[in-house]
Parts: structure tokens; sequence; C-alpha cells
């Protein structure tokens, strides 16, 4: 095709004639030479060279669909480099002719001479536009409210539009585009203008304005791991997301964090693990998006508003790779081929599937995806799942075996709360984390298995499995919470005075003595202690790293605490707070003095 020969081309000629192994420089316009290459070949030739490719699509109507219309460096301040090929896509014009002709934004002059005027005589009708568009007056607006404007809706700090109520429903634009289309000038070719004019559709010059994200456009908040974007404040319609920032990995793309709507593209990077909740809920112009291979989750409505989204039969999807709802009513049903993201709540009280069929490719099933699809007797998760999220399979009560494929990594609180049918369950070798509840209620299942892999164990993971007599395995655990095998037959039958789960993870005690000093191959306290109603005092460990939920609470006669600075995890509610008779032995600078400081009780440094 000839697209892909002049974009493969021209990024070998970038990377020869430039010599971008250091991806350094300025940003700048480039002479090109035409090169006969496969596009296997090329993106080798840029990986060499330590570059990432990245191709935007923008649209120019002077030009020929696959026209080149600028090449140059992504930008000078990406440590890793990015090389960006802009080629023209028409397609992008027509998926804004699809739309219905019912503009999200339009220009003041446009709105109030094509579509008002002719309405204004029907007093009614008046009535019903003027509740669904309010104008944005900028010149009226006082300076602070043209900056939030400006940062809420893609226009420039001097341009009035009218802006559509987000909460518009998909009945009301259909209406309000049948009155436009039946009663009106104003036609889809207004529109596409209108969107470019309020810059919900990329010029070249906008789409080639790339950002990444950095310490200087950018509030980072440290987590577990390296850093959360929690707000992008840079104006770039076009950005990327790094691997790192000032030489720490960003995990997380926080709520809300990107909140311009006039963002057009949006690249991630691998090592990024989860896009949160409305992350970017108010891009309604977001046309292209590269979501990394790592992303383990999308937040509940993280690309909430986009104009340009898919139908694909009963599927509703975005940038062709994230399943945003499925509007059918089939028992049986089966998502589409390239779907990498199967959405929050997109099949969630769905009672009338029975099968669903998840295809090879699919990365991350989200939060609630099928939570209180009780009838579901027939799933799969595709051996390329990265993480299945809270609630994902809440109360599917009626399947019989569940078997996590070695892909995944991670399983979400509630994941598959009350699966009370299974009988044959295994968790894949790779899984690290297994979060609160997971398997709650797995009442016929005997046995489990926990592979090496597992770091984390949340709080009644297993709770209320009660049938299960043997737990073998947990070698790689290093914390195991509160009530992890609350009820369960194996748990209720440990008789030692310590009881492990692997190497140092204390999950039962058996004593009930005035004085206990917890032995000194204990790494993690797992709710242990609780309701030891003669402990007056406890000395931990020096070696334990972790004190978990309910750990020392219904102690009513607990008095004295020590706790050394190897402790670096302490669970809001691992000890009775509201205990008039506690005092702490902390170490000056240690997470316990943080801890108690922070929940106003009394302690000394004597340790």
């Amino acid at each position: 095709m000839k697209k892909t020969r002049i974009l493969i081309a021209l990024v070998l000629c970038v990377v020869a004639v430039f010599a971008l192994a250091s991806c350094g420089g300025g940003k700048g316009n480039y002479s090109l030479t035409k090169v006969d290459l496969s596009l296997e070949d090329a993106c080798a030739k840029v990986t060499e060279a330590g570059c990432t490719p990245v191709v935007v699509n923008v649209y120019d109507e002077k030009n020929e669909d696959g026209a080149v219309l600028s090449v140059g460096e992504f930008t000078g301040k990406a440590d890793n480099g990015f090389v960006t090929v802009c080629v023209n896509d028409l397609s992008i014009k027509d998926k804004v002719l699809a739309q219905p002709l019912a503009p999200r934004m339009l220009t003041k002059d446009s709105y109030e001479k094509a579509i008002f005027a002719k309405i204004s005589s029907d007093e009614s009708l008046k009535k019903t536009f003027e509740a669904l568009y309010t104008l944005k007056d900028a010149d009226a607006a006082s300076e602070r409210e043209v900056e939030v404007m400006h940062r809420s809706y893609p226009i420039t700090k001097t341009e009035d539009i009218y802006v559509l109520d987000t909460g518009v429903s998909a009945k009301e634009i259909d209406t309000i585009a049948g009155y436009i289309a039946d009663n009106t000038d104003y036609t889809a070719e207004d529109m596409f203008n209108d969107y470019v004019a309020v810059g919900i559709v990329p010029t070249p010059a906008q789409a080639l304005s790339a950002e990444v994200l950095s310490v200087d456009n950018c509030e980072l908040e440290e987590v577990e791991g390296g850093v959360k974007v929690t707000l992008y404040n840079g104006e770039g319609q076009t950005i990327v997301v790094p691997a790192e920032i000032d030489g720490k990995a960003v995990v997380s793309v926080g709520d809300g964090a990107i909140p311009q709507s006039s963002l057009h593209a949006l690249t991630t990077v691998s090592g990024l693990e989860v896009i949160e909740a409305e992350a970017c809920s108010n891009a309604y112009g977001l046309l292209n998006v590269t979501l990394s291979d790592s992303i383990l989750e999308l937040g509940k409505d993280a690309f909430e508003n986009v104009l340009f989204t898919e139908t694909n039969g009963d599927f509703v999807t975005f940038a062709g790779e994230v399943l945003l709802s499925y509007n059918g009513s089939d028992a049986e049903v089966t998502v589409p081929d390239g779907i990498r993201f199967v959405g929050a709540e997109s099949f969630m009280e769905n009672e009338t599937l029975t099968k669903i069929t998840l295809p090879e490719g699919v990365q991350s099933i989200g939060a609630a995806a099928f939570k209180l699809c009780e009838n579901i007797t027939e799933y799969n998760i595709p051996s390329t799942t990265l993480k299945v999220c809270d609630e994902a399979f809440y109360r599917i009560r009626h399947i019989t075996t569940l078997n996590i494929p070695d892909s995944v990594v991670e399983i979400g609180n509630y994941a598959f709360y009350e699966a009370n049918d299974v009988v044959e369950f295994s968790l894949g070798q790779n899984v690290r984390k297994i979060g609160d509840n997971a398997f709650e209620y797995l009442h016929l299942v005997t046995a489990l298995d926990i592979p090496a892999s597992v770091e984390y164990l949340g709080n009644g993971a297993f709770l209320k499995c009660k049938e299960v007599a043997t737990v073998t395995g947990g070698d790689g655990l290093t914390f195991v919470g509160t009530e992890a095998f609350g009820e369960v037959k194996w748990f209720v039958e440990l008789t030692e005075d310590y009881n492990y789960l692997a190497d140092g993870i204390l999950v039962k005690c058996n004593l009930n003595e005035p004085e206990i000093v917890v032995p000194a191959e204990v790494k993690c306290i797992s709710g242990a202690f609780n309701a030891k109603k003669k402990m007056q005092k406890v000395v931990i460990n020096d070696g334990c790293t972790a004190i978990t939920k309910n750990s020392f609470t219904d102690c009513a006669k607990l008095t004295d605490v020590t706790i050394p600075a190897s402790v670096t995890y302490i669970d809001d509610s691992a000890f009775d707070k509201n205990n008039p008779l506690l005092t702490f032995h902390v170490e000056a600078g240690s997470a316990a003095e943080q801890y108690v400081k922070d929940n106003h009780l009394k302690y000394d440094n004597n340790i």
C-alpha cells in the first residue's frame, strides 16, 4: 500500500540520515528520500537506534489519502526518544460524518445562524435546545474562569462555543439530529468544520504539537513500584505517557488526571499498569490511542465521553480494542476478535447471558464486567489475560470449573465472590496478587495449592471455603490478610501454639497468655492475636514487616505493645484504637511511630 511504503520509508530515513541512536536534540522537519523497505525491517532499524516509532494520523483535505505531512523528532525532552511519522488519514473525516447530526460542540456563529435561527419561532423546540446547549462565553468570563473553561473545553481563550450537555441521552441525540437534518441547512460537512474550529478534530499542526509527560507538566504521587500521574497540567493535544519520569517508573494514570477535552492522541509506553476511572473522561475528540501491553486495568469511564466510538453489531467499542458495552439480548455471546480490554460493567446484571466467549488477545477483564450475570454457566479466561479486575465475575454462581491461566498476574477484590458451584479450581503459576475476598464462598473446593509466584493474599481471600481440608504451597508469600482462610476446615483444625502458612506467615495463634513474645521467624502477623482476652503485653519481633487487619483487636486487657522499625505496614484496623489503656513502644522515625501519631495513640520511643 502506498501509505505503508511511505510511512516505513520515512521512518528509515529519519533513523539513517540523522543518526537517532541518541534520540536527542530539538524539534525539526527534514528533507526525505524514498526507500523501499518492509515494515518489520523499518521498525527494527528504529528499535536498534533506541527509539520508539509513534504513528499519528491527522486530517488535511488538501492532501490525498496517504500523503505525508511532516516528519520530525517527537520531542527533544523524551529520555528514550520518539519518532513521529504523520500520515494523512481521511478516515477521520469519515468518522465525523458518520456521527448523528447533533454536534457536541459548535461555534456560536454556526449555532445561532444555522440552527437556532431556524427554531426560534417554535417556543417549545427553542426551550428544548436552550436546555440542551449551553453557551460558553469566553469574553464575559473572568481570567480565572477563562483558564478553567480553556482546560474543560477545546477552545481558544477568545472563542465562544455552544456545548451539548454531556448527560444528554442517545434518544435525545437522535431527536436533535433528526430535527436538524429535516428543518435546517446545517449539514454533516458543517459539523465537521465546527469540530475542526473548536478543536475536537485536530489540524496537522495540532497533531504535531506533541508532549511527553514530565515533572514540568505533571503532578505526581509516589506509589508502590514508582509514581502515579495525578494531574497533567500542560496543553498538549497529543501526549505520551513515558515509561519513567524523573528516573521513576510510571505505573498509573490517576482518576481524572488528564482533564483536557482537547486531547486527540494518547500513547502509553510499556510499564504503565493502570489507567484509573475517568482518567480521560472529558476527551470528547480522542481519536488515536495506543495502549501498551503492560496495562492491567482500564478504570470505569476512563474514556467516558469519547465521540468516535465504533458499533460492531451489539458491541460498542473504542479505538478498536476497548469494549465499552454490549447492547444485545443473546444468551450466548462471542466477543469480537481484536478486543484487548473488556470494559468495566460492560455486561453487568445481564440476566439473559448463559455463555460468554472471550477472544485470545484479551488483556484485562474490567471491574464488574460480568457482575451479577447470575445465569452464566459457560465462560473462559483467555490465555493472554493479565488481570481479572475487582468484582469481574461477582456472583457467577453456576460455573463448575475455575482455572486461572498462567498469564494472569493479578486477581482483584471479590473477583469470583460466591462462585458457589465451582468444583475444579486451580491458580496459574504467575499470579502475584490475590485481592480481598477474591474467592470467598467456594463451598465445594476441597484443596488449595498456592503457587510460589503469589506474594500477596488479601483479607478474606478464601473466607468460608469451608470444605478445603488441605492448603499447600505459598512459598513466595510476604503478606496474608486477616481471615484469608476464615472458617476453612484446614484453618479451623490448626492446633499448634503458632501456625504458619509457608515461611514466616503467622496465620493462627492458639495461645492466650498475659504476655506474648512473637517468635523470631514471623514476617507477617495475619490476624493471629484477635480476641485474646488475657493478653496484656505483646512484643513483636525484629524482622516482622507487616501487621494485618484485626490482628490485635478485641483484646480488652492489652495495654503494652512493642513494635520494631522492621514493621513497615500496619493496617489501620490492626489495633483497637478506642482502647484508652494502650501504650506503644516504637522507634523514632519508624512506620510504627507514624501510625500511632496518625491515630493519636499514646506512645514512647523506649524500645
